[in-house]
């Protein structure tokens, strides 16, 4: 019994769903049709709930901002494939901001022409984002990427 189906906006019936309108789409390709977008599921970001405690406390050290580099990796280094990177950034509690429709972490490549280009975000699995606090009361944190 496949119970996770209860769970999405459209209850247990959303696989049938989505199967019935891929169909459409893709004999609508197949026969170069165009199809009305329709109705767009409803935002409801404003009605959910948390069971997690709220975040009392988050602040950085006098002169540090959130974002600011707290460990960066050395000068003029270089890395090659599969090589693993590490960089700590003060934080605050990821809950404070979910971040819905952005990115927690994103990383660039420098170009040749002076340019920087998105390479890895949260989407990607071989970025990873940790959270952290120095100590268990602190009220500063970091991110690790």
């Amino acid at each position: 019994m496949l119970l996770q189906g209860a769970s999405t906006l459209y209850g247990p019936h959303t696989l049938s769903a989505y199967i019935q309108e891929f169909k459409k789409l893709a004999i609508a390709m197949v026969n170069g049709e165009v199809i009305d977008a329709g109705p767009s599921p409803p935002d409801l970001l404003d009605k959910q709930i948390s069971l997690l405690p709220p975040v009392i406390v988050d602040m950085t050290p006098l002169g540090i901002n959130f974002g600011d580099v707290q460990q960066d990796v050395p000068k003029n280094s270089s890395y090659m494939k599969k090589d693993i990177v590490e960089v700590t950034f003060w934080s605050s509690c990821p809950r404070n901001d979910l971040m819905t429709e952005g990115t927690f972490s994103l990383v660039e490549l420098l170009q040749r022409t002076g340019d920087w280009r998105p390479v890895y975000d949260d989407d990607d699995f071989c970025l990873h984002f940790k959270w952290s606090r120095p100590a268990p009361l602190s009220a500063y944190s970091h991110a690790t990427i």
